[in-house]
This record gives C-alpha cells, structure tokens and sequence, in this order.
C-alpha cells in the first residue's frame, strides 16, 4: 500500500474501522464523546477567493472564517452566488484560494486529496456510462496506486447494497434513474472510507419522493459512521433536518452570517418534520436568509 493510503481505516485502532464492523451488522453506533467532536476536521481561516472576469475582478469570498469538528454534519446555505459551492471547491482542493489558510485534518486541502482524505458528490454526479454501477463504485479502488477491492474496508458490491441498490451491480448508468446514480455516486465516495464527505447540492436534481428516500438514506450511513459532512444546499427543511448546525451565508461577497444549532434528538426520520422545534428552526433560518 502507498503511504498516502496509510491514514485510512485499516488500522484496527481507527474510529472509521468501526464503519466496517458497524455496516456489517447492520448496528448504530453510539455518539463519539464531546472531546472527540472538539477536534477540528475542516477548517478555513481569513478565506477570499476573486475571479478574473471580462468586466473585472469579481469577489466571491471575502475573509471568511469556518470550522466544522469531525464527526458533525454541517449544512451551508444562502442565496445564489453567494459563494457556497466556491467555500467547498476550495475544501476539495479544486481551486486555490487567493488568500487565507485551509486545514483538512491537519493538513492543506492538497495534501488531504492526496490521502484520499474526503470523498465528493456533486449536483449530477458523473458515471462513465460504459461501466457498470458495480465498476463506477470500484473506479476510485482502481485508480488508486496499490489499492484493490480485497484491501477495500467494505467491498463496492456491499456499498451498493447499503444503499438499496442490491441487484443493480450490472447495469449502466443509462438503465439507471437519476436517483439511482445518486446512490452509485454516495457508494463511490464511500468506496476507500473517507473520513470526511463533501456534498454539493446532491439531491437537487431528484423528485421529492426520492429525496426523501436519500436523505434516510445519508441520515443512515451518518448514524452507523459518523463521518464528517460538508453538506451544500438550497433547501432550508433538507438542511435543519439533516444537520448539528446551519451555517448561512451572506450575499457575495460570501462570508458566514450565521450559525444555527440544530438541536434536534438522533436518529432522525422523516416524522421529525412534525416536531415544533424543527419547524421553529426552519423558520428561524429562512428569517435570517430574507432579510435585508
């Protein structure tokens, strides 16, 4: 195995060898300790991102200041252009900041992506359409020097199962429904255990019912792993429900206007929705994104 693979979870001492253990038996773990959801997973510092444009720069990012611990699920909304998808390419190692410092578990964002610190689910998340679901899920495993599927902490063929996809392994991207590549593109960032996921917007583009089924489906593999979750959306209801807190940003130039506690009990479900406190936090984050 290549050095850079050495921080993922085939150590038996490491909190993400419990996402083996834990998927397999189909078990929740129980909440990490607040000492351990202290400790800084993303982190982002005096942050500012301009754009070159035929007109002039343009800021998009102006000193922005973010922490999320590890373990924690972390929503960031705000209206269009405010910079919410720029705050995680910058997290992704897929632009450069022009000013600021980023952490990634202690080390650059570069470094991180080179340890295959974070897996990415985008909007539509692309599937080369001449393999299979199963050979989609099992790509990262082969582009990664010296990593193949018996040295996968859970096998692709498993992952697609976690996520309902069972019986599916041999079909192409163009037999599946958009939210059936959804769940191949959660299963592929999942594939070499990731101690963080970064999400942009990944359920926008699906019906509401099967939006509902994906968010129990994310709210799930959260429950059993605990990994840390970057998560960016539109949908104040989808944000509050999935999230420990709501981060909203202001208007470009994007900076963090405000941070919203979800205290909400876990494990969640859709029933949540019923609960008065959800409702008030909803209300409470779509006052701070309209007003003026």
């Amino acid at each position: 195995m290549v050095p850079a693979m050495a921080g993922l979870s085939l150590r038996s001492e490491s909190p993400r060898m419990n996402f083996v253990k834990l998927t397999t038996q189909y078990a929740v773990q129980t909440v990490p300790p607040a000492s351990q959801l202290a400790r800084p997973a993303i982190v982002l510092r005096n942050v500012g991102v301009t754009f070159a444009t035929d007109t002039g720069p343009v800021e998009a990012l102006a000193k922005l200041n973010l922490t999320i611990n590890e373990h924690e699920f972390v929503s960031i909304v705000g209206p269009s252009g405010c910079g919410k998808s720029t705050v995680l390419r910058i997290v992704a190692s897929l632009l450069a900041p022009s000013y600021g410092e980023v952490h990634i578990l202690g080390s650059s964002a570069e470094e991180a992506r080179r340890a295959y610190s974070f897996g990415v689910v985008f909007q539509n998340s692309v599937m080369l359409p001449w393999l299979t679901a199963l050979q989609n899920v099992r790509l990262p495993l082969d582009v990664i020097a010296g990593v193949r599927e018996k040295a996968a902490p859970i096998s692709p063929g498993r992952l697609l199962e976690m996520v309902g996809l069972k019986g599916y392994e041999g079909l192409y991207p163009r037999q599946l429904s958009g939210g059936m590549r959804q769940r191949v593109a959660i299963a592929r960032a999942l594939s070499f255990d990731p101690p963080v996921l970064l999400m942009d917007e990944p359920f926008a583009a699906v019906d509401a019912l099967t939006r509902q089924k994906l968010h129990a489906l994310l709210l799930d593999i959260w429950n059993k792993a605990r990994k840390t979750v970057l998560f960016i959306t539109h949908d104040v209801y989808e944000a509050v429900m999935l999230s420990d807190r709501v981060l909203v940003m202001s208007r470009s130039p994007g900076q963090i206007d405000a941070e919203i506690h979800v205290d909400l009990p876990r494990p969640r479900a859709e029933s949540i929705k019923t609960n008065p406190k959800y409702a008030a936090l909803c209300a409470r984050v779509l006052a701070l994104l309209t007003r003026e």
